[in-house]
């Protein structure tokens, strides 16, 4: 019987613990008769006797379920306090992260802006110099374009001259010879009449030619260099009019040209060329003043018998001097007395030559000249060329000739003034030619000597 009653213990737990699964059945007997199916030693007379018991002891449920759902209430508010307090410390995590970030992008603001701050200089800089790069790009192509064209030519000035000297030293080497003959028959002449008077005889009365020079009877040598000394100065200011009013200042390849019109006051002609040299400004400065210092020793077409260096004011950057010349052009030749001032301006980006001479031709082809003075002022100027790099230069140089007419010693003085000027002007054309090659020489001679010291 006590095995009887723990079944039914069983029985009556197993109700109760299915009795909230089953509170959709249709009644409560229902439900405890499908709780007590699947129980094991159950009859249907046990069944009836148990729905009695639960019916006997219904007064006693209800309690014990206030009992369960006291403990459920208590199990559900415990777990509402702690879900809350999870929840509390999940928000707080949640805020705390909140300030952490507001504070990290306040700092990571400031530091972009110290970053703009500096790199905006940078990225200006940068941007600049990515233009300046590219405006430097074509004009550096635009020089290495530039730089062989300007070598070639001068190679080909330079092998030019080579043959012209190798040919001249031909003709001078069978002059010589011949010189030699002729002096070694004269020697075996002079040795045979020895001890005769035969060669007083030979040689008569013939006298011995000498250049004979007429002084301008109106003018002395002080007033004249006093009058080119004060011109001077008044021609270096005149420079840039003169070159922008022939065109130069605007010029920047290798040229040249002449040109001849009448004034009021005589005939003027102008002869003016440029040349482009591979080397800089102040190199060419230098060989275009030594040039000027020794041109009349070495110059083509130009014999100087005769050089007279003033004491009146020289400086270093002034050269005062008088000579005379012989001067040979178009197969005739003329003899020339000059007196010359001579003046060099360093300026910071470019070198100027400034002279005034006052020439005095003496004879022409062969005939005595008298009152045909020339006025000359010349200028040379070196400068860098705008459109290309200071490696190169630009060799610049235009001459003002005015001559003072008529001339009064010849017979037909318009025919002899037209070829005086002529020969004056070809003359002129091959001076300015020679100047600048003889400058280019200096240069590649120099140039020549630094590499082989290497």
């Amino acid at each position: 019987m006590a095995l009887r009653f723990e079944d039914e213990d069983a029985a009556f737990t197993a109700a109760l613990c299915f009795v909230d699964e089953f509170m959709t059945a249709g009644t409560d007997e229902a439900a405890l008769s499908l709780a007590l199916e699947g129980l094991p030693g159950t009859s249907p007379t046990d069944t009836s006797a148990a729905l009695a018991r639960v019916a006997a002891t219904g007064a006693k449920l209800p309690a014990k379920k206030r009992k369960g759902e006291d403990k459920d209430k208590t199990s559900a508010k415990a777990c509402k306090t702690s879900r809350s307090s999870t929840r509390n410390r999940v928000r707080d995590q949640e805020r705390r992260e909140l300030l952490y970030l507001r504070e990290k992008v306040a700092d990571m603001q400031q530091k972009l802006q110290a970053l703009q701050k500096t790199r905006v200089p940078a990225l200006t800089a940068g941007k600049q110099e990515t233009k300046r790069g590219a405006e430097e790009q074509p004009q550096q192509q635009e020089e290495g374009e530039e730089a062989p064209a300007v070598w070639k030519e001068m190679a080909s000035h330079q092998l030019e001259q080579r043959l012209k000297s190798e040919r001249e030293n031909r003709q001078l080497k069978v002059v010589l010879e011949g010189q030699i003959k002729i002096a070694k028959s004269l020697e075996k002449l002079l040795q045979a009449r020895a001890t005769t008077n035969v060669i007083e005889t030979c040689l008569g009365d013939g006298q011995r030619l000498k250049r004979m020079h007429m002084s301008t009877p109106d003018r002395s040598d002080a007033s004249i260099f006093n009058e080119l000394m004060d011109g001077i100065d008044a021609a270096y200011k005149e420079v840039d009019a003169v070159f922008h009013d022939n065109g130069l200042d605007t010029k920047e390849s290798s040229f040249s040209d002449a040109e001849m019109h009448e004034g009021t006051d005589g005939v003027y002609m102008k002869i003016f060329a440029s040349k482009v040299l591979p080397f800089d400004v102040a190199s060419t400065g230098t060989a275009a003043w030594r040039y000027f210092k020794r041109s009349l020793e070495h110059m083509p077409f130009r014999f100087l018998y005769h050089k007279d260096l003033q004491n009146m004011e020289t400086t270093e950057d002034t050269i005062i001097e008088s000579f005379g010349m012989e001067l040979h052009a178009k197969g005739t030749q003329a003899d020339y007395r000059v007196k010359q001032i001579v003046r060099r301006y360093i300026e910071e980006t470019r070198v100027v030559i400034v002279w005034r001479s006052y020439i005095d031709p003496v004879s022409f082809a062969g005939n005595p000249v008298r009152g045909a003075e020339f006025q000359e002022k010349g200028y040379l100027v070196v400068r860098r060329p705008r459109a290309m790099s200071p490696r190169f230069a630009l060799l610049q140089t235009c001459y003002l000739i005015s001559p003072a007419l008529p001339i009064r010693s010849l017979s037909d003085e318009r025919a002899v003034t037209g070829e005086l000027t002529d020969f004056v002007l070809s003359g002129t054309e091959a001076n300015v030619a020679s100047c600048h090659q003889m400058i280019e020489n200096i240069l590649f001679n120099e140039a020549m000597k630094a590499h082989s010291n290497k």
